[in-house]
């Protein structure tokens, strides 16, 4: 009987790895991107899809995986852990421990199906054409997720980020809660053009051969903007891992890794580099004719590494290797924990520390593939963070983008130069929350002017001294004002509800604000 159990569970696992894992085909600035819900990223499972959609670029991949290593030492000092490559993933769709059936899913939510939703809900209190796509959402406590989606959310479980306009830490799309970037210590209040949430886990046989499963469950949310200028968030997609240790067992010297495979059009004639002080690991032709891909015209591709994950005393850690590689194949377990700490599969430490080619190739006297007279080809990328310890129940943070440069006309050392010569907009608007930019789709929350939710009114808006709050529906008693990094700045308690209340606001400091009247909230600016 004993036997029979196992065979059984064993063909279970094998079906459930089987299992093709959903996808979904981002297309809303000048990236066309496939993702898939085991977490392997800009694949269909045959060939890269990253492709830049620009005039005079020819719709060819820049990539053709990447993926999240996560490896460390278990109380044995065995090797555990999981990694996604070409082809060979330890991840499939799912909560972890569940099955994957109901998880293997994408959900997709635009910042059009927000506004569309929040103008709905503003024009009479009343929901009366319910989005789908904000409905299904599985955000904690979803009380319509069970009839969009036919399976349960589990129950308390932190899952999606939302904003949640009544702060009782549940998300209802009928009482104004909508889907949104949830990323530590930024407000929950604003959302890209378009993103995507869904989750995977390494319960099942590991084809990499590494140790049993670690019960390692990951949050993704892939999201990208666009604005109305040329700007690099038109060329980007981001991606935010949120890394959860379901295990009971701790993991020491633990390093978590993007793997990449770049593919620059033509992928036999690639070179790779690394800019340490801005964590950047980027791709580019090693010579300035791609044949049979981008030809002559032929872009960089950019990982910027915008947060890695944090250690047990809440510090983030900052990148600590970027190995440059031909496309590894066969590796075993203590090979590719090897490539994560910054030594080449045969235990050989790599040079710099493990930070290979660190110069700007048109640097004559720096260290790149140029200078090092490499020959062009196949390349492969492994940015990792460790080694830091991982205790169960542990959540972590890993922040991507994924981006091109390319100047029409330019060889591919003049888009490098222009990588490194450009400011990092794209980080310095993550530092920011994603707030200090104009974005094509901003939602209502972002676009401050007169307006009313629930029969309340805010005027004069933009204001400077002083602003009225109405109500034409019900009475209200208390007032809070918030800045858009989510601090309260001031609160009102009155003594008895009212329906009209003047707010002085000249000691406030100029700028957007957030003002919650009992659980309706409304935009304000403050100008002088």
């Amino acid at each position: 009987m004993k036997h029979s159990i196992i065979l059984v569970w064993l063909l279970c696992i094998s079906a459930v790895h089987a299992q093709v894992p959903a996808s979904t085909t981002i297309e809303v600035n000048n990236v066309r991107a496939t993702i898939r819900a085991d977490g392997g990223l800009f694949t269909n499972g045959q060939e890269g899809v990253f492709v830049p959609l620009q005039p005079g670029l020819a719709e060819k991949t820049l990539l053709r995986h990447s993926g999240i290593w996560m490896i460390g030492l278990d109380p044995a000092g065995n090797l555990k852990g999981a990694v996604s490559m070409n082809g060979q993933t330890d991840f499939q769709a799912g909560l972890s421990p569940s099955l994957p059936d109901d998880w293997n899913k994408i959900w997709e939510v635009s910042c059009t199906d927000i506004n569309q939703h929040l103008a709905d809900l503003q024009d009479n209190g009343i929901v009366d054409n319910p989005n789908t796509n904000l409905y299904s959402f599985p955000g904690r406590g979803n009380p319509f997720f069970e009839q969009y989606n036919q399976f349960n959310l589990p129950p308390g479980q932190v899952m999606a980020g939302f904003f949640d306009n009544t702060a009782n830490n549940f998300y209802d799309p009928q009482e104004g809660d909508y889907p949104a970037i949830d990323i530590r210590n930024c407000p929950l209040g604003q959302s890209p053009e378009y993103q995507n949430w869904f989750v995977f886990n390494d319960n099942l046989l590991h084809p990499s051969g590494l140790g049993p499963t670690q019960s390692i469950e990951v949050h993704t949310q892939v999201f990208a903007y666009k604005t109305m200028d040329s700007s690099p968030f038109n060329n980007a997609i981001f991606v935010r891992y949120k890394l959860i240790n379901r295990s009971p067992q701790p993991l020491d010297s633990c390093f978590i890794g993007i793997y990449a495979d770049f593919d620059i059009g033509n992928p036999g004639d690639d070179f790779l580099g690394v800019i340490p002080n801005r964590s950047i690991l980027y791709g580019y032709n090693g010579d300035p004719n791609d044949e049979g891909g981008f030809e002559e015209n032929i872009p960089v591709m950019a990982l910027d590494l915008m947060r890695g994950p944090a250690d047990m005393d809440g510090v983030e850690l900052g990148l600590s290797h970027a190995m440059v590689l031909e496309t590894p194949n066969n590796l075993l377990p203590n090979e590719f924990y090897r490539l994560l700490t910054g030594h080449f599969a045969d235990g050989t430490p790599a040079p710099n520390g493990g930070l290979m080619y660190p110069s700007n190739p048109n640097d004559p006297s720096g260290d790149s593939e140029v200078t090092a007279g490499s020959t062009p080809g196949q390349r492969a990328g492994l940015a990792s963070y460790g080694p830091f310890r991982l205790i169960p129940g542990a959540v972590n943070e890993l922040i991507v983008a994924y981006y091109y440069v390319n100047t029409p006309g330019a060889t591919p050392l003049e888009n490098v130069q222009a990588l490194y010569s450009q400011p990092d907009v794209l980080q310095n608007a993550f530092d920011n929350c994603f707030l200090n930019f104009e974005k094509a789709c901003d939602l209502t929350l972002n676009a401050p002017e007169a307006a009313a939710f629930n029969g309340l009114s805010i005027y004069p808006n933009p204001t400077s001294t002083f602003f009225n709050l109405e109500s034409k529906v019900k009475p209200f008693s208390r007032i809070q004002i918030f800045d858009l990094l989510g601090r309260q700045m001031r609160q009102f308690e009155l003594e008895n509800p009212v329906h009209e209340f003047v707010v002085s606001s000249k000691d406030l400091p100029l700028g957007t604000y957030l003002v919650r009247v009992e659980n309706r909230v409304l935009p304000l600016v403050i100008q002088r």
